[in-house]
């Protein structure tokens, strides 16, 4: 039988630290001796829907921390202790700058509760953690299995001398380095005053990237480098934001080819960061039109990283440029194995399903994609295409109808992550695709409704003359309330106040249903702040969880705010976010109020 390196107690199974194998009793004494305080404290976790969980270790944290289970805009205290954001604590700021966050992997589950509860959540949130009693440590149980290791030898003559003699070494080894961090610190000017300040804008600015806010974020990453200029992260960042949201290519592309090259000797050992660099290496030839060195990048980020969903989106965007259709629906199918909302990915992979030919395949990945995002106005025009050329008619005209009140201006609200290729503009395929069913279509409703979407996209694409034009064709006849609608967001759009809230008040009067005219009408009377009038329209916008609703619970939050109601304003913004993790007005208001 093994024995206890400390008591020399014969048992079956013995718990292992490094070397050391210990009885249970002796394994608890070691625990207590040889964990830091801060390890063993235990702390609570409140998300941000206001859920109490814990208590944890402070090493149990960071595991949740860097497996995103907690966020950013979680908070942690000790029982009895205030409240702060998991960020701001300096033993769990590490690895925080290290997690990539992900809004929709958070412990929150969110759930708003009727406005009128906002009061007790304001008071909720002003009580402190509860107190509660020490836990014990728990050490393995005897019976558990163990991997058996040499005992070290504790004959007295042999381990004085050789702790005598560490300590020797350690104490010349801790001399050195402190007299070399003394000259470091003279030469580059860095201090603890210093990283702090290069923390407090590091932070800011993955805040900021998270939330799709890229320029803001760059603001940050510039002052952050300004303290550490070589800090590889911060470079990396600061060139993919050059290279995917400002155009700066050759910036970019100077910045990533030194990385590239520090990372081949050496001097960035950190794979994920490896992986990055390669990753924007390929978006940066992608964008060249150099499709074979961008597939030679992609595939060595992959051998890095080969869960990663947005490196088989961007092959399959280099498959559909050299007209692989087939292989770019096995890459898009992938992405979406990995992350089952990756709508760009299911919207890929249906335009690479009509290119082939295959229309009812292709209606089918559509109607399935809307089940996901029901926001995304291609899975409607080009979901009516192919359920039309899939001889489903109906079906296709059902898509036109629901397309109409969607929000026109959706894809300017959400952000493409910096790892991906950027989502290409398919207007102009859309409005093809719209004018051979308006020829198909041959019953007058058909064809109105028909118009009425050309005439949304024409107007989302800023071709006024052509909106007016169809608006003056007999399809738009009287007071038609979507010809109403359109007039009123093209008056709004064009800061003709006046005539855009009498266009859409008529439209409002024929069609009191109308989910897009009152959050026109809700979007106006914030700007006139008439906040009851505001809240009435956006209630009526935001009856349901699509078309509308993103945008007028965001503004809902704008009232609440105005309103005093700043808890449930923050509420309603993480409801949105809940809703889409990409949703750049949710994010530009929650990333503000926790300023």
């Amino acid at each position: 039988m093994p024995e206890c390196s400390k008591c020399g107690r014969k048992t079956k199974k013995l718990s292992s630290y490094g070397d050391l194998l210990l009885c249970k009793d002796c394994a608890v004494k070691y625990e207590l001796d040889n964990t830091s305080n801060i390890e063993v404290e235990r702390w609570l976790i409140r998300t941000t829907d206001g859920k109490i969980m814990g208590p944890y270790k402070g090493s149990h944290i960071k595991d949740l921390i860097s497996s995103k289970k907690v966020v950013f805009l979680d908070e942690i205290a000790k029982p009895g202790k205030e409240w702060t954001l998991i960020k701001n604590v300096d033993y769990f700021r590490d690895v925080a700058l290290g997690a990539d966050y992900s809004l929709s992997e958070s412990t929150a589950n969110f759930d708003v509760e009727a406005l009128e509860e906002a009061k007790e959540k304001d008071q909720r949130r002003k009580v402190k953690p509860p107190a509660f009693k020490k836990t014990r440590i728990i050490v393995p149980d005897e019976d558990q299995e163990y991997v058996y290791k040499p005992k070290l030898v504790s004959k007295r003559n042999i381990l004085i001398p050789a702790v005598v003699a560490f300590s020797i070494v350690a104490a010349i080894g801790i001399g050195i380095w402190i007299l070399e961090a003394s000259y470091f610190s003279k030469r580059t000017g860095l201090s603890d005053e210093t990283s702090d300040y290069f923390n407090k804008y590091y932070i800011k600015g993955k805040e900021l990237e998270e939330g799709g806010l890229f320029k803001e974020a760059l603001k940050y990453y510039h002052k952050a480098l300004a303290a550490k200029p070589h800090h590889s992260s911060v470079r990396i960042r600061k060139a993919a934001i050059d290279l995917v949201v400002l155009s700066n290519n050759s910036s970019a592309e100077k910045d990533l080819q030194e990385l590239y090259a520090d990372a081949n000797i050496g001097k960035i050992p950190d794979q994920e960061e490896q992986s990055d660099i390669k990753t924007f290496l390929g978006i940066l030839e992608y964008k060249k039109g150099n499709i074979s060195s961008s597939e030679g990048y992609f595939n060595q980020a992959l051998a890095i990283r080969p869960t990663n969903a947005s490196l088989y989106y961007n092959i399959g965007c280099l498959m559909m440029k050299r007209s692989d259709y087939k292989s770019a629906v096995e890459y898009f199918r992938n992405a979406q194995k990995l992350s089952t909302s990756f709508s760009d990915a299911a919207l890929m992979e249906g335009i690479a399903m009509l290119k082939q030919g295959k229309h009812k395949d292709a209606a089918k990945i559509f109607s399935s994609a809307l089940q996901q995002n029901q926001n995304v106005r291609e899975f409607y025009t080009m979901g009516a295409y192919a359920n039309y050329m899939a001889s489903a008619p109906q079906a296709s005209f059902e898509l036109i109808k629901k397309a109409i009140y969607l929000d026109p201006y959706y894809y300017k609200r959400v952000f493409t992550p910096l790892h991906q290729i950027p989502k290409e503009d398919m207007i102009e395929e859309e409005l093809d695709h719209l004018n051979e069913l308006y020829k198909y279509f041959t019953s007058n409703t058909e064809k109105s409704y028909m118009a009425y979407m050309i005439t949304i996209l024409n107007l989302v694409k800023g071709n006024n003359s052509a909106v007016s034009k169809m608006l003056e064709s007999d399809l738009f006849k009287g007071d038609d309330p979507v010809k109403l609608m359109i007039i009123g967001i093209m008056k709004y759009n064009q800061s003709k106040a006046d005539d855009a809230q009498e266009n859409i008040s008529k439209s409002l009067s024929v069609d009191y249903s109308n989910q897009l005219a009152h959050l026109y009408a809700g979007i106006m009377a914030i700007e006139g702040n008439n906040l009851g009038q505001a809240r009435n329209h956006l209630m009526k916008a935001q009856s349901s969880d699509e078309y509308t609703a993103l945008y007028a619970i965001t503004l809902m939050g704008d009232v609440m705010l105005k309103s005093g109601e700043k808890n449930t304003a923050m509420v309603l913004w993480k409801k949105v976010l809940s809703m889409d993790p990409r949703y750049i007005p949710a994010w530009e208001r929650v990333l503000t109020l926790n300023q």
